[in-house]
């Protein structure tokens, strides 16, 4: 906006919202700056952003996909490594992918893409090892999109593969949230972060104690969410694992994520 300050007048930049500011410079275009605000709750798609994306409608030609921003984003049908017009995967609304930002312009649709980029091995989507692609039954939690960066930054157990496995091996993640590596140390599961402000876990270790005498809340969960025949054995577990890294955002130490992770899992040896 203008002031006038005496005999001088001009353009200040007066704030509205509180966070780091980002400058970002790209060949042969105009600079931009961006907010990461813990306020800020819709996610602004940027250029080469891993993020989770639940699909919203489906056609021949691409798929139109909710990834937390103020527009749907598309998808195309063949944006898969391997893919053709007669072996691509068949998404339907609901169903959940991991993929990046291909493209985004304020003028134009975002677009997604599930093939691999940058030091990531190629691998066709059907052996289920490439790095972005469907990600099938799990559980997503939204996440402000402050922590989900902070979760990926403290992601240092990774794979080559659609989702980083954590299977009890001990690491430490630094300054940055660690509930990850410290879940990973009691129970195996998957997990894939996107910076849009989603958390994609799935249990693979289905022996965590579900005694429903037991108070604690990972045991609650499991009475509480009995599994259908035919569905996941693991989805209690899956539940009591999203649960925990949505509320260990508000953990300020590695000492209280873990004893916020004890609580959730005290039964499992380390």
């Amino acid at each position: 906006r203008k002031v006038t300050v005496g005999d001088t007048e001009g353009d200040i930049i007066t704030a509205a919202l509180c966070g780091v500011v980002h400058k970002v410079m790209l060949p042969g275009r105009p600079v931009k700056y961006f907010l990461e605000s813990p306020t800020v709750k819709r996610y602004i798609p940027r250029l080469g952003d891993p993020i989770i994306g639940t699909v919203i409608k489906s056609s021949m030609q691409n798929y139109s996909v909710f990834i937390n921003a103020a527009q749907l984003a598309s998808l195309d049908t063949l944006a898969f490594d391997g893919a053709s017009k007669s072996n691509r995967p068949n998404l339907r609304p609901g169903d959940a992918v991991y993929c990046h930002v291909a493209r985004a312009d304020t003028d134009v649709e975002t677009e997604l893409s599930c093939c691999a980029v940058g030091g990531n091995a190629t691998k066709d989507w059907t052996t289920g090892e490439s790095t972005f692609g469907p990600l099938y039954r799990g559980s997503i939690v939204r996440v402000p999109i402050s922590y989900g960066k902070n979760l990926l930054e403290g992601n240092i157990t990774t794979t080559s593969s659609t989702v980083s496995v954590y299977n009890g091996e001990k690491s430490n993640a630094g300054k940055t949230n660690n509930v990850l590596s410290q879940l990973g140390e009691r129970v195996q599961y998957e997990a894939c972060i996107g910076l849009n402000g989603a958390v994609w876990v799935r249990a693979i270790d289905t022996s965590v104690n579900t005694n429903t005498n037991n108070q604690t809340p990972a045991a609650k969960l499991s009475a509480s969410n009995s599994v259908p025949a035919g569905g996941d054995p693991a989805l209690p577990t899956t539940i009591a694992i999203a649960e925990c890294i949505r509320e260990a955002q508000m953990d300020l130490t590695s000492e209280a994520v873990g004893a916020r992770v004890e609580s959730y899992f005290p039964y499992m040896s380390s």
